[in-house]
């Protein structure tokens, strides 16, 4: 863990220089509402938990990067740093993916000869936990084979929108669900954390023809839903 892992960034670019001690306090208000956000990950017997972290957050200048859960930044989950006109938001996937690796299993049965666009939409509305904190998304595929390339436009569209109905449905949120929770109550069921890297080594050969469009916010689609 002393050695960190690495991170999404986001950058900020502003007309003037950043003011440090303003982004300062900028974390302070935003930790009175998300005390999530100052936290660090502990292990314990061959788990991992996310605990608070005892180290008040503060913006530092810097134009390197550190490694999240680092002692150079204080083992947090989040940092923020900033220099000249940029700020920088570093944060870890635990804090708010809600499934880890649970992606992977899903597409170790995509054939290899599709393409596959991952889109990754928010459950916790589907599944009645709208006011948690915790983002909690699964992946929504659409498959693209050397057969759509004789299909027109409309026809292609057409078959999206169904394939995006189908996976909106709250049944099959629920049935993802129940997947990720048997995932992780195997990893549980693991007497050590050597043992559970066994059970997910399957993974680390899976080759996946795809891409993903990661995005913030929602698809509102109105009149178009249908």
């Amino acid at each position: 863990m002393n050695q960190g892992m690495d991170s999404k960034i986001f950058e900020v670019r502003f007309k003037e220089r950043v003011s440090g001690s303003d982004l300062t306090e900028a974390i302070r208000y935003t930790l009175m509402r998300f005390l999530y956000i100052n936290t660090r990950l502990i292990e314990l017997d061959s788990d991992f938990y996310i605990v608070q972290s005892p180290v008040a957050m503060v913006a530092h200048l810097t134009k390197n990067l550190g490694k999240l859960g680092s002692l150079r930044t204080n083992e947090h989950l989040v940092e923020v740093t900033y220099h000249k006109n940029s700020a920088y938001f570093a944060f870890h996937h635990a804090l708010c993916d809600g499934r880890g690796v649970k992606p992977l299993p899903n597409f170790s049965q995509i054939l290899t000869n599709q393409s596959m666009l991952t889109l990754p939409p928010d459950m916790r509305a589907a599944l009645g936990y709208e006011n948690t904190f915790k983002n909690t998304v699964k992946s929504m595929i659409l498959p693209y084979t050397k057969n759509d390339t004789s299909k027109t436009f409309k026809e292609i569209t057409t078959n999206y929108r169904t394939y995006l109905n189908q996976q909106k449905d709250i049944d099959f949120f629920n049935k993802e669900a129940n997947g990720i929770i048997g995932l992780y109550n195997k990893l549980d069921e693991a007497p050590s954390f050597e043992e559970k890297q066994k059970l997910l080594a399957f993974m680390e050969n899976i080759q996946l023809n795809t891409y993903t469009i990661s995005y913030i916010g929602q698809f509102i689609l109105n009149e178009n839903e249908q």
